[in-house]
């Protein structure tokens, strides 16, 4: 988390991975054809980032249908009250025993049926023996590696979109730059200056990084961030004269 303007920071830092989750998803869902409004999502997590992300998959109207968190989870076929949800949350300390749900575990709730899975806790939590059962068709990596390379692998060749986390949790990455440039001017942008500015680069990286998948042939958009990444260096290298 960032700190607040009175202390050099910056505004939007709680929610600027959850939020950053959402916008990611959003491009991503525009150009691979997935209706946001009647998009099924499932989100391992409810902590900082899950509960972000999950209150704006809701308020797009998105049916949250699972939640879990460290102690369990919840279901409900036609979507959770998410507002209801933190409520409970916040009063229990966990999602378990939520008004008009069902429990399920952790690992059943990364295989239910859902259009859109956000791990969104620890990672490793998609591994080579529970890939083929992810019945998701998008995965979102809220957390930091929550598939593992074998699972990748697997689930590109069923032909899962595999948002990666390089892209899809960078939001405090960007905020934290933001934040820096905020404090050495000594001029503090709005939230919805932050907001903006945010989704503008974050969609921009989904989309180069898809373009360049594309370009080179490959189905992982990983691996098109990565090569994105790599060129900027080699050209920066070329222009100070190091190769």
């Amino acid at each position: 988390m960032t700190n607040p303007p009175i202390l050099g920071g910056s505004l939007g830092g709680y929610e600027a991975t959850g939020s950053g989750v959402f916008d990611v998803f959003r491009e991503a869902a525009e150009l691979h054809g997935v209706d946001i409004e009647s998009a099924r999502v499932a989100v391992q997590g409810f902590g900082q980032v899950g509960s972000v992300a999950a209150s704006l998959f809701y308020e797009a109207g998105c049916d949250v249908v699972a939640v879990s968190d460290s102690r369990g989870g919840v279901y409900a076929n036609n979507g959770l009250d998410i507002p209801g949800l933190l409520a409970h949350k916040q009063t229990t300390g966990k999602v378990a025993d939520f008004r008009g749900s069902q429990p399920l575990t952790s690992a059943e709730m990364l295989e239910c049926d859902c259009d859109v899975l956000v791990p969104a806790s620890v990672q490793g939590v998609i591994t080579a023996d529970n890939a083929d059962r992810i019945r998701a068709r998008m995965v979102v990596e809220a957390a930091n590696a929550p598939v593992t390379v074998a699972a990748d692998e697997m689930l590109l060749e069923k032909g899962v979109i595999v948002v990666p986390d390089v892209l899809a949790n960078a939001g405090s990455v960007h905020l934290c730059q933001m934040e820096r440039s905020q404090g050495l001017s000594d001029y503090y942008w709005d939230i919805d200056t932050i907001n903006r500015m945010r989704q503008e680069r974050l969609t921009r990286s989904y989309r180069e990084a898809l373009n360049t998948a594309a370009e080179y042939q490959v189905k992982s958009i990983r691996l098109g961030a990565w090569i994105n990444a790599l060129k900027r260096i080699e050209e920066a290298m070329h222009m100070r004269g190091w190769c």
